[in-house]
């Protein structure tokens, strides 16, 4: 519930864009972190931590979309059209990363699996960050 409410908080404040790059840079560092884990107290601890840094993904893209859309007429289809690419990846992720962990039931590649979701998760902080230089240049302090 935090993760879902508190980033789109912030980002009336401070701009969509600051907020949603470092959040997919936190999933990143997360998931990476998951290959150390092996106590239960890690897992929950990652877990918790998880569920709020990874609430930028479900609350802020329909801003992203409002906010990079100038025709406000076109919100509707640039929303829909962008949870369509989403589905699209996710209905892809899931045998990907089911190919990388292997069928040997005895012997699972986590640490591959962990690999991969972090790659994809800093080149999403990544392609976010480059999205947000190309809106607003080098400046920090701006709203975007």
């Amino acid at each position: 519930m935090f993760g879902r409410t508190v980033p789109n908080a912030i980002s009336d404040k401070t701009g969509t864009l600051n907020i949603i790059g470092p959040g997919a840079a936190a999933c990143a560092i997360l998931v990476f972190c998951m290959i150390a884990v092996s106590s239960v107290g890690g897992i929950v601890t990652v877990a918790v931590l998880f569920g709020f840094a990874s609430g930028v993904f479900i609350a802020l893209p329909p801003v992203c979309f409002a906010v990079l859309t100038k025709d406000k007429s076109k919100i509707g289809t640039r929303i829909g059209m962008g949870f369509g690419a989403i589905a699209f990846s996710v209905l892809l992720g899931g045998p990907g990363t089911g190919g990388i962990l292997g069928s040997n039931a005895n012997d699972p590649d986590w640490t591959g699996t962990w690999i991969w979701g972090g790659v994809m998760l800093t080149a999403a902080a990544v392609l976010l960050g480059l999205l947000r230089m190309q809106q607003a240049g080098w400046k920090l302090m701006v709203k975007i």
